[in-house]
C-alpha cells in the first residue's frame, strides 16, 4: 500500500506544482496589466487517516487559488485626464452594456478609460463605467446607495455652456477729496466718479453695469456757516467781525440723548471746536457732533454722528452765530408725531384716518406775512401740494418715520393754528392751537432718511464726511440699485460684513431687454476705501461667463466628471461612486480584470470618494499590477524544482514495484 500510496501522492504533488507554476506564468503575463490582482498558490495537505498504528498511508496535497485583491499596487502617472485609479479601497463600478437593463454590474480597479464614439467612458477590458448623474444643483439621487441609480458616464456633452453673473466684487478707493454734493443727489447732479463691471446674462451676453459715484455731505442733520475762519491766529475776538470775547451760543441735541451744552467762542477756533467735539451721550460716553472747519471754504461746520439725531443753536451771549455766518442757514420746523404712511393719498374723509369733512388749519410766514387756510378735503398728495404751494415753505413725510414735516425755507417764524376738527394735534401729532415755531436755531435732518445700500457698524462712529450715493445702472439707463454708503475716519467701509467677511448689495431682477431671464447680482463691496489719493480699480472679478463649447472632460480627486470649456468654465455632470465590500478577497475574477460579487464577498456599499472606509479619486493616473516579478522568478525555480523532485518519487516508487514483480515464488 505504501509504495502504491507514494505513487499517488507524488501524481497529486506534480499536479500541484503544475497549477502553481499556471499561478506564476499568469501573474508574469499580467505584470503590466493595469490593475491586476497577483494570485497565488497556498498549498495544503490531504492526510490519510489509518486505525492501524504500525503502518503509514501516505496522503496527498492541493494547490489552492488565493487572491491579493485588496493588495494595492503602484500609482502611475498618466497623460490622460480620463485615467483614474483608487487609492485605498474601493472599486469603479462598470458594466458591460450600457442599453442591457439586464448587463449584471461588475467591479473594477483598472481605470485606464477613454472615449468611445458614442462618448460613454469604457475602459480596456471592454467595460463601460459607471455613476451618479448629477442635477442642476450638483445633487446625486435620493437612492444612491443602490446601484439602479446609476448610469453610463457620456461625455458627449454637444451643447455650449453659459454662466450668468450671480456675483461680483470691487476693490477700489475713492477719493476723500472729491468735492461734496448736497444731500439729497438729485437726479441731475453729476457723479463725482464712474466705472463699469461686465457682468453676462443667461444668453451668455456680456452687459456694461456703471456704477455712479457722488461724495455728498452727511445725510444726517448738519449747517454750515458762510464765514472762513481758517486763517484766524489766536482768540476769534477782535479777529472775527462780529465776536467779542464773552460771546457764547448754546448747542442741544434731541434723539440719541437729549443734552444742553454752552459753547464759548471767544477763544481760538481749535478750542471751540474741541467743546463741540466732547459733547457725548451721557449713558454710552460716545460723541453726538463732529464739527471742523470745511476744507474748501474754511467756514464751521457741525453735523450729527447719528441718523435721526437733531439738533439746534441759539445765541447766549452776542451773537456768535450771526458772526459765524449760521443764522441764515437756520429755519423753524413743525415736525408730528404720528406715522402717515397708512393714510389714504386720494381721501381722508372717508378712508384712512376717517377725518371729519371740513377740518383745516391756517399756515402764517413771518417774513411773507401771509396767513393761509389749508383745507383737507382728499388725500395725503393735496395736502403737501397745498403746504408747497405756500411761499417760503417745504412740506414732506420723512421715509423713516413717516411723520408730516412742516420748515420753513426763507428764515421765517411759522404759525400753525389749527382749525377745525384740531386736524394738526388730533391727526398729524403737530402742536398748534397755534403755536410759533420761531427761528431758533433748530438744525432738522434731511426731509427723508438715506436709503443705505449697506448697514451701518454700531461700532463705528459715523465719519459724516465720509458718505457717498452709489447707484447700478444698465446700459439703457435703468437704476437697478442706488443707495449711500458711509467710510469710516480711517478710510474703510463703515459696513456690517457677513460670516464670509463680504458686504453685499443685492441687485433683484435686472431686465436686460434680449430675452434673456431676469437675473439677481449680489456686489461684494467690502474692499471699497477713501483715501486721499485719485480714484483707483485695484481688483475686479465676477462668476460669469459668455457662452463656451466644449473642450474636454476630467476626473477629479472627489470623482466629479468635469467638463471644460472655451470660455474658461467648467461643469460638473456625473459623480463616481467607490464600491466597497467587507471581504474584497472574496470576489469572483471575470475576464477584462474585473470581479463580481459573490456570498464570500459580501453586499457592496456604493461610497463618496474618501468616505466611509473608501479610497481617494487619484486622476491622471493608473494602478499598476501588484505582480513582483522578482519573487514570481523565485517561485517559478522553486515550483521547478519541487515538480522535478516529485517526479523523482514515481520514478523511484516505479523501481521499488519492479523490484518486487521481480520475486520469484
Amino acid at each position: 500500500m505504501s509504495i502504491f500510496g507514494s505513487l499517488y501522492t507524488a501524481v497529486s504533488g506534480l499536479n500541484a506544482q503544475s497549477n502553481a507554476i499556471g499561478m506564476i506564468s499568469n501573474n508574469i503575463a499580467n505584470v503590466s496589466t493595469v490593475g491586476y490582482k497577483r494570485i497565488d498558490a497556498s498549498f495544503s495537505s490531504l492526510v490519510t487517516t489509518d486505525t492501524n498504528t504500525g503502518t503509514y498511508s501516505p496522503g496527498s496535497v492541493l494547490a489552492n487559488p488565493t487572491p491579493t485583491i485588496s493588495q494595492q499596487g503602484i500609482l502611475q502617472q498618466s497623460s490622460s485626464p480620463t485615467d483614474v485609479a483608487i487609492s485605498g479601497n474601493g472599486f469603479f463600478v462598470v458594466k458591460s452594456s450600457t442599453t442591457d437593463p439586464l448587463a449584471a454590474p461588475y467591479y473594477t480597479r483598472a481605470g485606464s478609460f477613454s472615449t468611445d464614439s458614442n462618448g460613454n467612458l469604457v475602459n480596456t477590458g471592454g467595460f463601460y463605467l459607471y455613476g451618479w448623474p448629477l442635477d442642476q444643483n450638483g445633487n446625486i439621487p435620493a437612492n444612491a446607495s443602490n446601484i439602479s441609480s446609476l448610469v453610463p458616464v457620456n461625455t458627449a456633452f454637444l451643447g455650449g455652456l453659459t454662466q450668468p453673473t450671480s456675483t461680483a466684487t470691487i476693490d477700489m478707493n475713492l477719493n476723500s477729496a472729491a468735492t461734496s454734493a448736497q444731500y439729497p443727489i438729485s437726479t441731475t447732479t453729476p457723479a463725482s466718479y464712474s466705472t463699469a463691471v461686465e457682468v453676462y446674462d443667461s444668453l451668455g451676453t456680456g452687459h456694461n453695469v456703471t456704477l455712479n459715484f457722488t461724495k455728498t455731505t452727511t445725510p444726517t442733520a448738519s449747517v454750515t456757516g458762510t464765514v472762513d475762519i481758517s486763517k484766524v491766529n489766536g482768540n476769534m475776538a477782535g479777529q472775527v467781525v462780529g465776536m467779542t470775547s464773552t460771546d457764547s451760543f448754546t448747542i442741544s441735541t434731541t434723539g440719541t440723548a437729549v443734552t444742553n451744552t454752552t459753547i464759548n467762542t471767544g477763544g481760538t477756533v481749535a478750542s471751540m471746536l474741541a467743546q463741540i467735539n466732547a459733547i457725548q451721550d451721557p449713558t454710552t460716553g460716545k460723541p453726538l457732533l463732529y464739527a471742523q472747519l470745511n476744507p474748501v471754504t474754511g467756514a464751521l461746520n457741525i453735523a450729527s454722528r447719528n441718523i435721526g439725531d437733531t439738533f439746534s443753536l441759539a445765541n447766549v451771549n452776542g451773537t456768535p452765530l450771526t458772526a459765524l455766518g449760521i443764522n441764515t442757514q437756520l429755519q423753524s420746523q413743525a415736525v408730528g408725531n404720528i406715522d402717515t404712511t397708512t393714510y389714504s393719498q386720494t381721501d381722508m374723509v372717508t378712508g384712512t384716518p376717517n377725518m371729519p369733512a371740513g377740518s383745516n388749519f391756517t399756515l402764517k410766514n413771518s417774513v411773507t406775512g401771509v396767513t393761509t387756510t389749508v383745507n383737507i378735503n382728499a388725500g395725503m398728495t393735496d395736502l403737501l401740494a397745498q403746504l408747497n404751494a405756500i411761499t417760503g415753505v417745504s412740506a414732506s413725510i420723512d421715509s423713516a418715520t413717516g411723520f408730516l414735516d412742516i420748515r420753513s425755507t426763507n428764515n421765517a417764524a411759522l404759525t400753525l393754528t389749527d382749525g377745525a376738527n384740531a386736524p394738526l394735534a388730533t391727526y398729524f401729532g403737530i402742536a398748534a392751537a397755534p403755536t410759533t415755531y420761531n427761528v431758533t436755531g433748530l438744525v432738522p435732518p434731511p426731509s427723508q432718511s438715506p436709503n443705505l445700500l449697506t448697514a451701518l457698524n454700531p461700532a463705528n462712529n459715523v465719519n459724516t464726511n465720509g458718505w457717498w450715493n452709489v447707484s447700478f445702472t444698465t446700459p439703457s439707463g435703468a437704476v437697478v440699485g442706488d443707495g449711500a454708503i458711509n467710510f469710516t475716519g480711517g478710510g474703510l467701509l463703515n459696513a456690517v460684513p457677513d460670516t464670509n467677511q463680504q458686504v453685499l448689495t443685492a441687485l433683484n431682477n435686472i431686465n436686460w431687454g434680449n430675452g434673456s431671464n431676469p437675473q439677481n447680482i449680489n456686489f461684494n463691496m467690502a474692499g471699497f476705501t477713501q483715501f486721499a489719493s485719485g480714484y483707483d480699480i485695484v481688483a475686479s472679478n465676477q462668476n460669469g461667463a459668455a457662452l463656451g463649447l466644449q473642450t474636454g472632460v476630467s476626473i477629479d480627486k472627489d470623482g466629479y466628471v468635469v467638463a471644460q470649456f472655451s470660455n474658461g468654465q467648467s461643469q460638473k455632470i456625473y459623480q463616481l461612486p467607490i464600491a466597497t465590500f467587507s471581504n474584497p478577497n472574496g470576489l469572483n475574477s471575470e475576464s477584462g480584470n474585473a470581479f463580481s460579487q459573490t456570498d464570500k464577498s459580501g453586499t457592496y456599499n456604493l461610497r463618496l470618494s474618501n468616505t466611509g472606509g473608501a479610497g481617494t479619486v487619484s486622476s491622471g493616473t493608473l494602478e499598476a499590477s501588484n505582480v513582483d516579478l522578482a519573487k514570481e522568478f523565485s517561485s517559478m525555480i522553486v515550483t521547478q524544482q519541487a515538480y522535478a523532485a516529485n517526479s523523482k518519487v514515481i520514478t523511484t516508487a516505479n523501481q521499488m514495484t519492479q523490484a518486487l514483480l521481480q520475486i520469484q515464488p
